[in-house]
């Protein structure tokens, strides 16, 4: 979960191929985190829908939303029709899409994926107090955003309320598949019992731990 397993130096290392053999002689599920848009055929030859999953990470629709907050990535085309390919190829597949910062362009990514995506992951943007300079930027980058950042912890967060209006426009928006709230104050209103959508994904992940604070809260299950 901190860095790409698909990134360019892969080509060199073979590092996240090598691992993806290990999985698959042992059969132990793994979902991959990802902005990549393309596998070579190596790829494929060795993985496995039943054990491999696929969580793409998109935090807009247009190409031009993308490249006002990330470089050297691929489109936001790219990666749609990347999704598109897998989910053909029978993998479970989700969108991640964080930061939500303008909604719009989510709104517009969940209508052009919802016929083949199994499950989105969504969290809003926050940014860190303790570094002046990164605060500074990223506020001054916001434009016309709709919303009322405020203090919580070492962080500014959206307010609240505009959280659960956003979620709810979501939720409609995706028009049946689930959806898993990656806010750590809104886990609650995920529609599985995590909000990565594990208790989704085909039967080998079924082993995943469970008896978190979230998890409790979420389906009043005490019981170990």
């Amino acid at each position: 979960g901190l860095t790409d397993p698909f990134q360019e130096c892969e080509k060199t290392y073979r590092a996240t191929y090598r691992f993806l053999e290990i999985t698959r002689f042992y059969k132990y599920p793994v979902n991959i985190s990802t902005k990549t848009a393309h596998l070579e055929d190596m790829y494929y030859e060795i993985l496995d829908p039943s054990i491999h999953t696929f969580s793409l990470s998109i935090m807009g629709y247009s190409d031009e939303y993308i490249r006002t907050w990330e470089r050297n990535t691929p489109t936001a085309t790219e990666r749609i029709a990347f999704a598109k390919e897998l989910k053909d190829r029978g993998f479970w597949v989700s969108i991640r899409i964080q930061p939500i910062i303008k909604m719009d362009e989510v709104i517009r990514l969940i209508e052009a994926t919802r016929d083949f995506i199994d499950y989105y992951t969504v969290e809003h943007l926050k940014i860190p107090v303790d570094n002046a300079a990164i605060c500074k930027s990223l506020m001054s980058r916001l434009g016309d955003v709709d919303c009322k950042l405020v203090p919580k912890g070492r962080e500014y967060e959206f307010d609240t309320r505009t959280k659960l209006a956003d979620i709810a426009r979501i939720k409609e928006a995706a028009n049946g598949v689930k959806v898993g709230c990656g806010d750590n104050d809104q886990h609650i209103l995920s529609d599985s019992k995590n909000c990565c959508g594990i208790d989704t994904m085909p039967k080998a992940f079924n082993n995943w731990f469970r008896y978190n604070s979230m998890y409790i809260k979420m389906t009043g299950d005490r019981s170990v």
